[in-house]
């Protein structure tokens, strides 16, 4: 016990280079005797030596460290017309810190017994003072719930029925019994909590840790008593007995571990939650990669569908030139008018072939190509990559039918040409027309 009290205080000679020297007030240089107040610049205060200070010099108030605002509007919404008590009352406590400096306290002699003055061993955790071996021995009966009938006494005044009660122990209530009930006690609100013994030991096993922990589960405004014990559902907030009979009386308080059970159900839902909408984006996330997969194959598809349709169109064309040719050559043996009449047939049939057969390639490919850029209802959107790929394909298909265009009607074309094709269905064209129309064939139409 003497090494750890020692090592206590060799820790508290280094200020800035030790976590115990931040619990020395900076204005003093002592210990926190009263609150440690939190100002707007993130410094800390004793709340005696802030309200001296702010009395001290002028306002507006400042950090007696770094010289900041501290009625900053918009920092802490503090006006420059309040009181120094107002200002100490309105700034955050560190309760770190007032749990640090008990801490201290502690391990710091004098070891005395709180009772009777002798040498103490031992130290409660939940009065936070120390104790003798026999008065230990007395003190281990004490249960909290004694404790906290205590402070309810204490608080209230008397044991008045207007006092602060601790909730009663659940009895099977019969009708009669209901009847002559009190009035309702303003603690009536809060559920019961067996009463337990309180924490004892040793202090030579004592740690500061140890105290430290303990101390963060105790009331900042009422020592001794618990906020772990209960919590506020209408404010979300832990509080102890007096707390709940002075601020939350008209509130529904459950207990800690009721908050604590009905928070990890919510944490559970939640995880299910998010578990169910991973599991639903891996899926879509899949289903996209198989659709890519697709689409690509697809595209390749379609590509050498083009390529085929193309080989298969000009070659037709060539077909159908030769073929014409033949046909026109067989039509020159033919008597005049009737010549021009087969001639004009001829080119309409080859016309009406090529627009068949070209408007069935153009339409299979236009549908390989819508395919690819929508999808069935009710799927997701495809990826863009996909609809480039169908944009592509609808580039190609109109890059091919404009060229057979142009290479049958009479345009220039990627490929050769059917020169001869043209002239003389233009010639038999003209010549029909010439012949319904009563004039006679041009020159150039007999030759």
């Amino acid at each position: 016990m003497a090494a750890a009290a020692k090592a206590l205080e060799q820790e508290l000679e280094i200020d800035e280079d030790s976590p115990w020297g931040h619990i020395k007030c900076p204005v003093c240089l002592d210990l926190y005797a009263s609150d440690p107040k939190i100002l707007p610049c993130a410094h800390l205060i004793c709340e005696r030596c802030l309200i001296d200070w702010v009395t001290a010099n002028s306002l507006p108030a400042t950090c007696p460290v770094c010289r900041y605002n501290i009625t900053d509007e918009t920092i802490c919404q503090l006006p420059s017309t309040m009181s120094p008590e107002e200002i100490a009352k309105a700034l955050p406590t560190d309760t770190t810190i007032i749990a640090m400096v008990e801490c201290v306290q502690v391990f710091d002699g004098p070891h005395l017994c709180f009772k009777c003055g002798a040498d103490a061993n031992s130290f409660c955790l939940d009065c936070s003072v120390k104790y003798c071996k026999k008065c230990r021995r007395k003190h281990s009966k004490v249960t909290t719930r004694k404790a906290s009938k205590a402070a309810a006494r204490l608080a209230g005044g008397t044991e008045s029925a207007s006092a602060p009660r601790v909730p009663s122990e659940p009895k099977a209530a019969s009708t009669a019994d209901s009847d002559n009930e009190e009035a309702a006690s303003p603690l009536s609100n809060v559920p019961y909590i067996p009463p337990k013994k309180h924490t004892i030991e040793l202090l030579a096993e004592l740690t500061p840790q140890r105290v430290a922990e303990e101390k963060r589960e105790k009331c900042a405004h009422h020592p001794g008593l618990n906020f772990r014990d209960y919590f506020c559902n209408d404010h979300n907030t832990g509080a102890c007995l007096l707390c709940i009979n002075a601020k939350h009386a008209s509130c529904k308080i459950i207990t800690m571990d009721e908050a604590a059970e009905n928070s990890r159900k919510v944490l559970r839902e939640q995880a299910d939650r998010l578990k169910k909408e991973e599991e639903f984006l891996r899926q879509e996330e899949e289903f996209v990669r198989v659709k890519e997969k697709e689409a690509a194959a697809m595209a390749e598809t379609t590509r050498s569908e083009i390529d085929h349709a193309m080989d298969m169109i000009q070659f037709r064309l060539r077909d159908e030139q030769a073929k014409l040719k033949r046909e026109l050559a067989e039509a020159n043996n033919l008597p005049g008018q009737e010549r021009l009449h087969h001639q004009a047939e001829l080119v309409q049939a080859a016309l009406h072939r090529y627009e068949e057969y070209n408007r069935d390639h153009v339409a299979a490919i236009n549908e390989r190509a819508e395919a690819m850029a929508g999808g069935r209802q009710g799927q997701p959107q495809q990826p863009a990559q996909m609809q480039s790929e169908a944009a592509s394909m609808r580039s190609i298909v109109d890059e091919v039918t404009s060229d057979l265009e142009r290479a049958f009607l009479g345009g220039p074309a990627s490929s050769e040409p059917p020169q001869d094709l043209e002239q003389q269905a233009s010639e038999a064209e003209a010549s029909a027309r010439g012949a319904v129309g009563g004039s006679a064939p041009s020159a150039n139409t007999r030759k």
